[in-house]
C-alpha cells in the first residue's frame, strides 16, 4: 500500500508541475512577439525624417555615454527605427558598441538569438526599449 501511495503522490507532483508551470520556450516566444510587435508598431510611427531625426538626438542623448553617437547616427540611417532602437539598447545594456550585434542581425538572426549569444535577457531588452519609447516615441 505504501509503494502504491508513494506512485500516486510522484504523478501527481509531476502533473501538477506540468500543468501549473508554462514552459520556458513559450515564455521566451512572447518575449520575442512582444519585442517583433514593439519594433512593428515603432516603424508604423516614425515615419517622416522629423522623427526619425528626433529618436536620433534622443538616442544620442539618453545612450551616447555608452554607445558612439556615430554608431547610432549610422544605424538610424542603415536600420528601420524600431530595428535601430533595438540594436542601440543591445549595446546599450552590454555597456559597449559593440558592431558584432549589427553583424549578428545582418546575417538574419533573429532578437531571440542575437539575445542568447551576447548574454543578454530579452525581457530586459524589451523592458528598456519601453521605457526608450516613453520618453522619445
Amino acid at each position: 500500500m505504501g509503494f502504491i501511495m508513494r506512485c500516486i503522490s510522484m504523478v501527481l507532483a509531476m502533473l501538477i508541475t506540468l500543468v501549473l508551470l508554462p514552459p520556458v520556450s513559450s515564455y521566451a516566444d512572447s518575449e520575442l512577439s512582444e519585442l517583433e510587435g514593439i519594433i512593428m508598431d515603432i516603424n508604423a510611427k516614425q515615419t517622416s525624417p522629423e522623427k526619425v531625426g528626433k529618436i536620433e538626438d534622443k538616442l544620442i542623448d539618453l545612450y551616447g555615454h555608452v554607445v558612439d553617437p556615430s554608431e547610432i547616427s549610422r544605424l538610424i540611417k542603415e536600420f528601420t527605427p524600431g530595428e535601430a532602437i533595438t540594436l542601440v539598447v543591445f549595446m546599450k545594456l552590454l555597456e559597449k558598441t559593440d558592431t558584432k550585434v549589427v553583424e549578428m542581425k545582418k546575417s538574419g538572426l533573429g532578437w531571440d538569438k542575437i539575445a542568447e549569444k551576447v548574454n543578454l535577457s530579452l525581457q530586459k531588452v524589451v523592458k528598456t526599449i519601453k521605457l526608450f519609447r516613453k520618453s522619445a516615441c
